[in-house]
């Protein structure tokens, strides 16, 4: 009772009839935590038919209610009527079944669920369980790590060796004048970024296209050595899963997607297979580095490394090869999420060291810079590129969230395809719910206050919708950001023309504007250039 009374006492000042009832009933009893704090709910990838509903982290009477339902939904319907994303039980790794790492975790796991959270903040308790392969070179180059599912991922470089600092802010970071060179250099020279972390899914066999096809929204039929973005879906056409899938040779593909997603992306493809399909899957994310070059010098500096060819004429936007750098061969795919000239390189891990030497050594005269995921983050809202779990979830369809492109009808049998194609027809040409860019006029990179997530955005007096990410746009120097808005008759551009927006920003309201296009190289001509 002695750590109790404490805090028994200001009940008592605050409610003094409380301090003469006395204590009728005293208990202690267990409660569960998990890693990151939420629920595990949903079927389990290793047994078909099993499903958890578990982990409530002392909130288990106050989500009885939404659970049950839920599980109900999931057993009886086959998948419950709102995304279950955050708390799916599929999201657990392998690792986290670790007794040390949860029981360090859990303890922290307490306090974060009564304390504060704000942007940047991050856990203590069980760090350095994952590392990418060039962790120690990173740390070398300035790298600050945040953790994500195990693994130490770098989010800024400090080239004045300050390191990282958790401090909370709604306005300007500790950091921003280091995102805000990486950016720059994104835009004028080139940034290297270690993405090593991101999932990478070898599907192979016979029938390993098919398996593909049956998930995905763009068609998996084409031929070697290319790559294509395209979404795994589900039966309300909601996206389940934001990937790149490369095809190697005729039965080998390879699914590159983020790092939360390593587990779940891989049952889905099981999932929705028929029995007879004859494929297997490996994930590879061990296997392979993944380093990514981006910027007007990225092609340069790779030119300088190999005898292959890297002109757009030879290697165009979607193109993957097999090359030789440096001393290393490996894939090499042409895409970048920055919107910038960009190359993806996929190498067996025991070349990443040579590799990334290489690179540094041909990129520095050219101004070659380091980049993080914060970076990374503020170039990609920039030019409107989705991100799965902020902008695109298991309740949005491609067709909502402006990647309708990447659907393709003709193409039969796929999951979801039937919904798809009813909202096309339906709701053609504005569908009634659709993702646009924003940008909050009278705001400064110094004082914020900065988009963050989920602030309601209003149209001529009345709430429409909410942002889905923002952050300050270095290239474009404006607070920008992407948003869901919702209109019964469409989401029109002449709807958007005639409206009057505004964004509440920590409790005041700002002028906004919203447009279809990007406000970062709106027609894609610097990435396909």
């Amino acid at each position: 009772m002695e750590h109790l009374e404490p805090e028994l006492e200001r009940m008592f000042a605050r409610m003094p009839s409380l301090g003469s009832m006395g204590i009728q009933t005293f208990f202690c009893g267990p409660e569960s935590f998990t890693p990151d704090g939420r629920p595990h709910l949903g079927p389990v990838p290793e047994v078909q038919g099993v499903f958890a509903a578990t982990g409530m982290n002392s909130n288990g009477i106050l989500n009885s209610g939404g659970v049950g339902l839920t599980m109900a939904e999931w057993l009886i319907d086959g998948s419950p009527s709102r995304s279950m994303g955050p708390l799916l039980a599929t999201r657990a790794h392998p690792f986290q079944a670790n007794t040390r790492y949860n029981q360090d975790r859990a303890a922290e796991s307490v306090g974060i669920h009564y304390g504060l959270h704000w942007p940047g903040h991050q856990v203590r308790s069980a760090r350095g369980v994952r590392r990418v392969p060039l962790h120690h070179e990173l740390e070398s180059a300035g790298a600050c790590f945040a953790e994500r599912i195990g693994w130490e991922v770098p989010m800024y470089f400090d080239t004045e060796g300050g390191g990282w600092v958790d401090a909370p802010s709604l306005r300007r970071k500790p950091w921003s004048h280091f995102v805000q060179q990486e950016c720059i250099a994104a835009r004028d020279a080139a940034v290297l970024v270690d993405q090593s972390m991101y999932a990478k899914i070898v599907v192979q066999g016979p029938d390993a296209w098919r398996a593909l096809d049956r998930v995905c929204g763009a068609r998996m039929d084409v031929e070697p050595g290319v790559s294509v973005y395209t979404q795994f879906l589900n039966q309300r056409g909601g996206i389940e899963a934001d990937v790149t899938v490369t095809r190697l040779s005729e039965d080998r593909f390879i699914v590159v997607t983020g790092h939360p997603s390593q587990i779940r992306d891989q049952q889905h493809i099981r999932q929705h297979a028929d029995a007879d399909m004859r494929f297997e899957l490996f994930d590879a994310t061990s296997a392979h580095c993944l380093l990514t070059i981006h910027g007007p010098k990225s092609r340069e500096i790779l030119q300088g490394l190999s005898l292959d060819d890297f002109s757009s004429e030879a290697f165009p936007f979607g193109g993957a090869r097999l090359v030789d750098l440096a001393y290393a061969r490996g894939w090499v795919i042409r895409r970048s999420f920055l919107g910038e000239l960009g190359y993806e390189m996929l190498f067996p891990t025991e070349f990443a060291a040579g590799l990334y030497e290489a690179i540094c050594e041909a990129g520095r005269p050219l101004g070659l810079r380091h980049m993080g995921m914060f970076g990374l983050n503020a170039c990609r809202i920039e030019k409107g590129f989705r991100h799965f779990g902020h902008d695109i979830g298991e309740e949005d369809t491609p067709y909502e969230t402006g990647l309708g492109f990447a659907v393709d009808l003709s193409k039969a049998g796929f999951v979801g395809r039937e919904r798809l194609a009813a909202q096309k027809e339906r709701e053609a040409p504005a569908t009634r719910w659709r993702t646009v860019s924003v940008k909050v006029h009278g705001l400064t990179a110094g004082e914020g206050p900065y988009l963050i997530h989920n602030e309601p955005v209003w149209r001529d007096g009345g709430i429409v919708g909410f942002v889905t990410s923002g952050d300050w746009g270095f290239r474009v120097e404006a607070m920008v950001g992407l948003a869901s808005l919702h209109c019964g008759d469409g989401v029109s551009l002449d709807w958007i023309v005639a409206g009057r927006f505004e964004v509440q920003i920590a409790g005041e309201m700002y002028p906004l504007k919203v447009q279809l296009a990007p406000f970062y190289d709106p027609k894609g001509e610097i990435m396909r250039g």
